[in-house]
């Protein structure tokens, strides 16, 4: 049945005056442990309160006046809320507060206050471990400047301080496994800072998905000899993440996501351990940057290492193989084709190989005619790659073209799309019996004429019989395309007035509409008997300037020289043109 409420006075008097070391006092029922619980007891080394339902220790109940030679404190499963005030003394080396969550329909929340080690110093081991513990910061771990072994494992902890574990300068081992610790959070090195003297550190099952090269905390380990980063959600680890690990042994990378990796990891790093372990990952083939990091670690250990890979996804075909087969045969030192050969991990695919021995297929190569198909599949992929090479050099050079003669494309687009239109129209020319025009001409000219045009609207518009011109700086449409507003103000006028300087020559839109003026004259016409293309020309024109289309029209056409003499007479003999019906 066990003791309840209080250990009877009776019996700890009796241990108290006798030379007994040990006490166990687990499994019994002491719900509150008060500073009268125990008399004085100067030989008692260990007192063992573990699973006794305890809910409150009383600050002064362990202190070194009642327990002068106390080392050993287990009150691990109980439902203490945590640990407020000063009652743990400095004369205890290991204390045991694993497992105080409560119970399962009840559980609690485990707090430290802030001061509560500061009497500790010769606190060595403390486990923390299987408590709701959430968080720890800078001052929770303030005294415990001699731990060596910290176990938070279990510990629902989902934020790790800054500095929290500065305090604990000499900690040798430290376990976090089964924590949340990436949930809010990624891990730095300001969390680590002060565990200089860390061995041996366990981050099992806390949803590390990755490291930070960048702020790498395995910097503030260098004397790091074991890791241990089983059954997390890693996909690759760099040589950049371990190289401050230089004396590392022990590395479980087991049950992860890691694949077979393309850039060496340890070669790379410097670092040798002899116990690498990477059971039940995804990894597939044997990559040429793992066969050298695999080569490198046999050499480093002199033969005393373990390398694990089984239960892996080996897919066991040429493809996958077969390169490693040929490096194997011409590169690998014995000790390497040793550990290759000879061990167990298994393939998982193709089903001909399913379950047997990687090593197996890698010796019966030879008879599987990898080299024919290696050469089948280079003739396949040249046959698959060829036709898309071709493809896509066609486009770029088509792209290339198409840039390069953009401006007679368009040209010719616009072309077509006013061809398109001509029947119509004829066919409107011939219902309608004439046409009305909105302009009776459209006056193309470049920038550097801008002062003639504007003599010419001054003397056209303004006079009698008060002609309408077209000009694109006060009639085209704000918005619209050029290219567009030029066409339709063509097909809008009677005639299309060229102003030919030695500008207009030069000008590469002033070209393209000579040309569709030309052509609207020479194969749009409908049914007029006049030609609605007239010319003005201002001044010398370079020869080197003068396209075809122009040195034409200037040869075949009678044109109007602007005569500053005698521009009376010029300026009636154009109204005389624009005005003939």
């Amino acid at each position: 049945m066990g003791f309840r409420k209080q250990p009877p006075k009776k019996l700890m008097n009796i241990i108290a005056n006798s030379t007994i070391q040990s006490l166990i006092l687990s499994r019994n029922q002491f719900e509150i442990i008060s500073k009268e619980s125990f008399p004085k007891m100067v030989n008692l080394q260990l007192i063992d309160l573990r699973k006794v339902s305890c809910i409150l220790v009383d600050p002064m109940a362990f202190t070194p006046e009642m327990f002068p030679n106390l080392r050993f404190l287990l009150l691990s499963g109980n439902s203490l809320p945590g640990i407020h005030g000063t009652h743990l003394s400095n004369q205890l080396m290991l204390l045991d507060l694993s497992d105080n969550r409560g119970h399962a329909n009840n559980p609690v929340y485990y707090e430290i206050d802030r001061y509560t080690f500061t009497e500790s110093k010769n606190l060595q081991v403390l486990n923390l471990a299987f408590n709701g513990i959430r968080a720890i910061f800078n001052y929770t771990f303030t005294g415990l400047e001699n731990l060596k072994i910290l176990s938070m494992e279990n510990g629902t902890l989902y934020h790790i301080g800054a500095d929290s574990f500065k305090a604990t300068k000499h900690l040798e081992i430290l376990n976090l496994a089964n924590n949340p610790l990436t949930a809010n959070q990624n891990l730095t090195s300001s969390q680590f800072d002060g565990l200089d003297e860390l061995k041996i550190l366990i981050l099992e099952n806390c949803g590390i998905k990755q490291f930070n090269e960048d702020d790498n905390f395995f910097e503030m380990m260098p004397n790091l000899t074991h890791l241990v980063l089983r059954n997390n959600q890693l996909y690759y680890i760099t040589a950049e993440i371990l190289k401050p690990l230089k004396v590392l042994q022990f590395l479980d990378l087991s049950e992860n996501l890691l694949m077979s990796w393309w850039k060496p990891i340890f070669l790379s790093s410097g670092v040798k351990p002899n116990r690498l372990y990477l059971t039940n990952n995804k990894i597939s083939h044997f990559s040429l940057s793992m066969i050298q990091d695999i080569g490198y670690l046999l050499e480093a250990s002199k033969g005393d290492i373990v390398i694990d890979l089984m239960n892996n996804i080996f897919v066991c075909d040429c493809n996958s193989m077969f390169t490693t087969y040929r490096w194997l045969q011409a590169n690998a030192t014995k000790a390497l084709k040793q550990y290759i050969f000879s061990s167990k991990f298994q393939c998982t695919s193709p089903d001909l190989w399913e379950d047997r021995r990687v090593s197996e297929y890698l010796i019966s190569v030879k008879s599987l005619h990898c080299l024919m198909y290696e050469k089948i599949s280079n003739v396949m992929v040249l046959v698959w790659t060829a036709p898309s090479l071709v493809t896509i050099s066609l486009v770029l050079f088509i792209i290339a073209i198409v840039y390069k003669f953009r401006m007679y494309i368009r040209y010719w687009m616009f072309i077509a799309k006013v061809a398109l239109g001509r029947n119509l129209k004829k066919k409107q020319v011939k219902t309608d019996g004439g046409k009305t025009y909105k302009y009776d001409a459209f006056v193309s000219y470049c920038n550097e004429d801008r002062e003639f045009v504007h003599e010419m609207i001054s003397q056209l518009e303004s006079k009698p019989p008060f002609l309408k011109l077209c000009v694109y700086e006060r009639d085209f449409e704000i918005g619209s395309f050029i290219s567009e507003a030029v066409l339709n103000s063509i097909n809008e006028s009677k005639y299309v007035i060229l102003i030919i300087s030695n500008s207009f020559a030069k000008s590469q839109w002033c070209r393209w509409e000579t040309q569709l003026a030309e052509y609207h004259r020479i194969f749009l016409e409908d049914g007029t008997t006049y030609d609605p293309l007239v010319l003005i020309r201002i001044g010398e024109i370079q020869n080197k300037y003068l396209t075809t289309t122009l040195k034409y029209l200037l040869k075949t056409k009678i044109y109007h020289s602007w005569d500053q003499r005698n521009e009376e007479e010029f300026w009636k003999k154009l109204r005389d043109v624009i005005i003939k019906k």
